[in-house]
């Protein structure tokens, strides 16, 4: 599915879909594996656009579920700062 994205931007969504999906069959199943493949797929996402802060947060939530402590605490530390910022602004 991810060959038909045409764009830097499609490709991300598609990415962040994929992700989320992944999650969420982890949480259903509680599969590592799934959320190990959830992981994979929202490092591209993030590298297209680092300012996304729902797929920090919710790569964040995938680290945490891994047992990932000190990466999920990096995530969730760089959306709170975002958010937060974009909050101030």
């Amino acid at each position: 599915m991810l060959q038909l994205a045409e764009s830097d931007a499609d490709k991300g969504n598609m990415h962040f879909r994929l992700a989320m999906a992944l999650q969420g069959l982890g949480i259903k199943d509680k599969n590592n594996q799934s959320f190990q493949e959830a992981a994979t797929s929202s490092r591209p996402r993030l590298q297209l656009d680092p300012k996304l802060t729902t797929v920090r947060f919710n790569w964040g939530v995938t680290l945490a579920r891994l047992h990932q402590d000190d990466a999920a605490h990096a995530q969730f530390s760089a959306f709170s700062k975002r958010t937060l910022g974009t909050l101030a602004a």
